[in-house]
């Protein structure tokens, strides 16, 4: 695969917590590229999604019980005191 030489500029902090993390001998390039290969798999998602809205648009029945099934979720994963 194709490579190109980058110059970035990174917040402090961040790089400071990444090394904190990953310790001194870290791969920035795999790091840049994962970081990268994920958002343009977000972008396509919500391409996808955006898509698929158009197609099926969710009426509002729809979108009332998958709100509800979400709070249903949540409120499973809460844990108890």
């Amino acid at each position: 695969m194709a490579t190109r030489k980058l110059s970035i500029t990174v917040d402090t902090g961040l790089l400071d917590a990444l090394h904190r993390q990953e310790g001194e001998d870290l791969n920035f390039s795999a790091i840049v590229n994962d970081a990268l290969s994920a958002r343009i798999k977000r972008h396509n998602l919500i391409a996808l999604l955006d898509e698929m809205d158009r197609e099926a648009p969710i009426t509002s029945e729809g979108l009332a019980a998958g709100e509800a099934l979400w709070q249903r979720t949540v409120s499973s994963l809460t844990p108890g005191r």
